[in-house]
């Protein structure tokens, strides 16, 4: 409890290490911990695997960097919200996905819009192409 310090209204403010997000964490044996996540168990209960703590928005508390278990909430199983169809209905499973990397963020596409969206491009190039030949007095490149 070094790390910690009591405000007037009852906020445990914590003045160790922070993530990139500025959600407080606590260096353990097997990595980083979420230090609410730590400070939640021995005093309000084991956290089911799925589950997750949500800053609550009491009066007067200082958000992010509080680790009062007595401000934060417990919500239930995380639901994932992966999508099964891409926009215009095409499937996203299997062959159908190209993984592309935008400035090292891994990115999924359609690869059926991918391969449309190629076609429409080359036509164009193509239309343009051919339009700068027959302008008389330019020359292409």
């Amino acid at each position: 409890m070094e790390r910690v310090t009591v405000s007037r209204r009852g906020c445990w403010v914590w003045n160790g290490a922070s993530s990139n997000e500025g959600k407080e964490v606590l260096r353990c044996g097997d990595g980083r911990r979420p230090a609410p996540r730590l400070f939640w168990e021995p005093f309000a209960g084991v956290i089911p695997p799925n589950d997750r703590i949500l800053s609550r928005k009491v009066p007067g508390c200082v958000g992010k960097v509080c680790c009062n278990p007595a401000h934060p909430r417990l919500q239930g199983p995380v639901i994932s919200t992966e999508l099964e169809f891409f926009k215009l209905g095409h499937p996203l499973s299997g062959d159908n996905v190209v993984v592309e990397n935008r400035n090292g963020r891994e990115f999924k596409r359609c690869r059926t819009c991918r391969r449309e969206a190629c076609r429409t491009w080359q036509r164009q190039k193509t239309a343009e192409n051919k339009r700068a030949k027959s302008k008389p007095g330019k020359r292409s490149k």
